[in-house]
């Protein structure tokens, strides 16, 4: 019942959007609208999706360099002390003299780093790190038993 209220109301709140004149408010009507639809059609879309945001998935390529990394070169390692070595090498390749990511050879650990720096969301302090590898090491564990690459 209260789903049925929430849509309710983000249906009438778009239709107000698109009414009102205003081409912003109108853009984000349309596109609220356009998620409901799809919802309704059984082909669920996200708002990021509709309007041409990439931050969702630059961050989950970002958070995928970075289990790569850990999952290839700190894998014998506790998840802080992998997060310690990790952290340093981003440091290492951060700033304006930075090699690109295509100037790293494939099996150099700054690679998937420099990667994950180039998606252009900066980089995870220790504890979000931590939750990072944990993540992509679960998810890695949950496709693959003997998994060492995240998924």
């Amino acid at each position: 019942m209260a789903e049925a209220a929430s849509l309710d109301r983000l249906r009438n709140a778009a239709a107000l959007a698109c009414a009102s004149g205003d081409a912003d408010l109108a853009w984000v009507g349309a596109a609220i609208g356009r998620v409901l639809l799809d919802h309704a059609a059984g082909e669920p879309t996200t708002l990021d999706q509709v309007l041409g945001l990439t931050w969702g998935s630059r961050l989950g390529y970002r958070d995928r360099r970075i289990g790569q990394v850990h999952a290839e070169h700190f894998a014998d390692l506790a998840l802080s002390g992998a997060a310690d070595e990790i952290l340093r090498l981003a440091r290492r390749l951060g700033g304006p003299k930075a090699p690109r990511p295509d100037q790293i050879a494939l099996a150099d650990p700054r690679r998937p780093i420099a990667e994950a720096l180039a998606a252009g969301l900066g980089f995870p302090k220790k504890r979000q790190l931590i939750n990072i590898l944990r993540v992509q090491s679960d998810a890695c564990k949950l496709h693959a038993p003997n998994c060492t690459k995240p998924v």
